[in-house]
């Protein structure tokens, strides 16, 4: 495994941010970590960098544990990007880049460093204002610039928090061609991103955070084909409060969406959903196969702890 998190758990304060978390990432994987605000997510990219200091519970990277000395060398490998910016407002898009570069590669050749920093900015559409002050930057194109600059090290992981925010369409677009090409060149990524259109068109595994706890885990496929199978949404002003009024009974479960929409797994074969709905007395007006977008399973999943069994 490339990076391995075996039993973790982090306090900020009195808050348990994070709750004996395990996960395995590995060479090659682009994996989404998803959640609501406050899951634990950035916390867990931190401790992966060693930014903060677990409670219990071990990190490591390439089997060399991240409170290791060795892991500074480990780092090297390493292109990060956090929720905060942190470009230099003084100096131009190619002179962050740049500075960057000169920290990786201290004793780099001109030529070497001058098509490294020239190809990064041309792989994020901003070699044409390589020259331009970051001032003059839409906050979409400072992004991009951060991009770049966590990849100037041509890193074999990549550690992303909310990559996506402030991008416009045309960033959004760069920004998946970039991990398609990490995919294929066996590049491993760890992607923290509320942008869940995005995340299914890359990403090959997931994990799903709660409250500092990892509710599921896999392949992106394997989730979604366990979640869809059998799985329906009906639709109706009476729905909702018509499943309220049926007793819970097995082979049969519900999670409610929102006031008028709920998801419905058939958990046998001999279940003939219709009939079911008709015997309960269940009045909808829309039902359909279940949706296997990202964004339906992280509704499914997120909010299991309201099923009916």
């Amino acid at each position: 495994m490339v990076i391995k998190v075996s039993n973790v758990s982090k306090k900020l304060g009195q808050h348990m941010v994070l709750d004996d978390v395990s996960l395995q990432i590995g060479k090659g994987q682009i994996f989404a970590l998803v959640g609501p605000n406050g899951a634990g997510k950035t916390t867990l990219v931190r401790l992966i960098m060693n930014l903060y200091e677990a409670m219990s519970g071990d990190i490591s990277i390439n089997g060399i544990y991240v409170t290791d000395r060795r892991f500074d060398q480990e780092k090297k490998k390493i292109g990060f990007l956090f929720d905060n910016i942190g470009l230099f407002k003084d100096l131009t898009a190619w002179e962050n880049i740049e500075f960057f570069d000169r920290i990786y590669n201290p004793k780099a050749k001109k030529a070497d460093r001058h098509r490294r920093i020239g190809q990064v900015l041309q792989d994020f559409d901003l070699y044409d204002k390589r020259y331009s002050s970051t001032t003059t930057f839409s906050r979409g194109m400072r992004q991009r610039l951060v991009l770049a600059r966590a990849v100037v090290n041509n890193p074999e992981i990549i550690l992303l928090d909310e990559p996506s925010r402030g991008l416009d369409l045309e960033g959004q677009i760069t920004l998946r061609n970039f991990l398609l090409n990490c995919k294929k060149n066996g590049v491993t990524v760890l992607i923290n991103s509320h942008d869940l259109n995005e995340l299914e068109k890359v990403c090959t595994h997931i994990a799903f955070i709660k409250k500092g706890k990892i509710i599921r885990s896999g392949t992106y496929d394997e989730i979604r084909e366990a979640y869809t199978q059998n799985n329906y949404l009906i639709g109706g002003k009476e729905v909702i409060n018509d499943l309220h009024q049926i007793q819970p009974e097995i082979g049969i479960s519900w999670i409610i969406k929102n006031e008028r929409e709920a998801v419905i797994t058939v958990g046998h074969s001999d279940i003939d959903i219709l009939e079911w709905l008709s015997s309960h007395h269940v009045k909808y007006e829309q039902f359909r196969k279940a949706n296997d977008g990202l964004e339906e399973l992280y509704q499914e999943i997120i909010n299991e702890d309201v099923i009916h069994v």
